[in-house]
């Protein structure tokens, strides 16, 4: 009958949504942040060359109170 493929079914979704949501995880563990940076852009490169320079790592970006104050 119909729920003969309700195994089958489990088994797929399964295997399909194990990378999804394990990326999360599995970037936390490798790169110390949840999410993995792409540096495909010129953009993305300025915002990696930023996070050298102000915290010497490129896998550790800080927040603004990282950033000095201008001098008036």
């Amino acid at each position: 009958m119909w729920y003969e493929i309700i195994p089958s079914v489990a088994i797929v979704l399964t295997a399909m949504s194990l990378p999804v949501l394990a990326e999360s995880y599995l970037n936390r563990f490798m790169n110390g942040k949840p999410y993995l940076r792409d540096i495909q852009t010129p953009r993305a490169v300025e915002y990696v060359l930023r996070d050298i320079r102000l915290s010497g790592d490129p896998y550790k970006d800080i927040g603004l109170e990282g950033i000095p104050d201008a001098k008036e």
